[in-house]
């Protein structure tokens, strides 16, 4: 297992059907020797629940026209490379679908990101888990060795292993990772890792606000936003949010792209808030994906977050004025 697919582990959506990736991989190598008309046979015996809903990510789903040719060709592909099955584009479609959304873009930001990441997986405002993961940019680079860790208000969660800690080694390839919990989520908090080659790096943890919406029951407000992708694509505009209890209805309104003044584009958004937060989800059919907004109150007139594409792998930061 390389040290991104680790992260995996620390968390599966569906805890009765898996407790971990490795169990994930197992099932798909179990059922790929059967022969079709056995995994027919025993999908049906489960009623296309459980572990069988993995195939629906795979394209097998439901006996339809061509199911049998294609679960040949997936069963064809894992016999002339297992390993080539199991690399990352493989199982990407399969991560993102049984593991929690936390856990995606941990992982996500270990495979495109080189040298030392840290982040967290979990709720920040509450207990998470800390991870830091090592890809050397060159092959001559060496084992790191901790020589300092420092938290501000959150701490390692007792009774737990302390897996980043003075004297610990992380691995060339490796990942580490440790148990927290935030002591104070309303104070500004961030966690910092020194090695001994000099290397500091430092996890940023939001605030928990007040409130995420301001206003009693129902809420509508309207928000200058702007958002930045991974490839550097800038887009401004404007979100109504309306919130009555924990509902989130409204809609986003994109009024430029890349600096250029474009017929605005309206479309309708939903959500929930959850907690501290604010989840908010689009459609996109022009792109057949979904944008999805995490989003923190940052102050009265500010919110942050950050978006995800499920769809088209875009993702990027989002800021909201007013």
């Amino acid at each position: 297992m390389s040290e991104c697919d680790a992260i995996l582990n620390q968390g599966i959506r569906d805890t009765n059907t898996f407790n971990s990736i490795d169990q994930v991989r197992a099932f798909v190598r179990r059922a790929l020797s059967w022969s079709y008309d056995e995994f027919k046979q025993r999908r049906s015996a489960s009623s296309g629940g459980g572990e069988f809903k993995i195939f629906e990510v795979l394209g097998i789903s439901g006996g339809g026209q061509g199911e049998e040719e294609e679960f040949n060709r997936l069963k064809q592909e894992f016999s002339s490379n297992e390993e080539s099955f199991f690399s990352k584009n493989a199982l990407k479609a399969i991560y993102t679908e049984v593991t929690n959304e936390s856990v995606v873009n941990a992982w996500l930001k270990c495979v495109t990101q080189g040298g030392v990441s840290a982040y967290f997986i979990g709720d920040p405002l509450e207990k998470f888990t800390l991870a830091l993961t090592y890809r050397p940019d060159e092959e001559s680079d060496r084992d790191l060795t901790i020589t300092g860790v420092s938290y501000l208000y959150s701490q390692p969660e007792a009774g737990q292993p302390l897996n980043i800690d003075v004297g610990k080694t992380l691995q060339r390839f490796q990942s580490l990772v440790q148990a927290c919990r935030r002591v104070d989520p309303k104070k500004p908090d961030s966690i910092a890792v020194t090695f001994d080659q000099g290397r500091v790096i430092t996890v940023d943890l939001p605030v928990k606000p007040d409130e995420i919406i301001a206003g009693a029951t129902t809420s509508n407000t309207t928000w200058e936003y702007e958002t930045r992708s991974n490839t550097d694509v800038v887009t401004t505009g404007r979100f109504n949010i309306i919130r009555t209890g924990d509902v989130i209805t409204g809609t986003r309104t994109k009024q430029t792209h890349n600096g250029q003044t474009i017929t605005p584009i309206t479309e309708n958004i939903e959500g929930f808030r959850s907690g501290n937060r604010i989840k908010i989800y689009r459609e996109v059919p022009s792109q057949n994906a979904v944008q999805f907004y995490d989003l923190t109150r940052n102050g009265t007139n500010a919110i942050d977050g950050r978006f995800y594409n499920y769809g088209n792998n875009d993702a990027g930061v989002i800021k909201l004025r007013r």
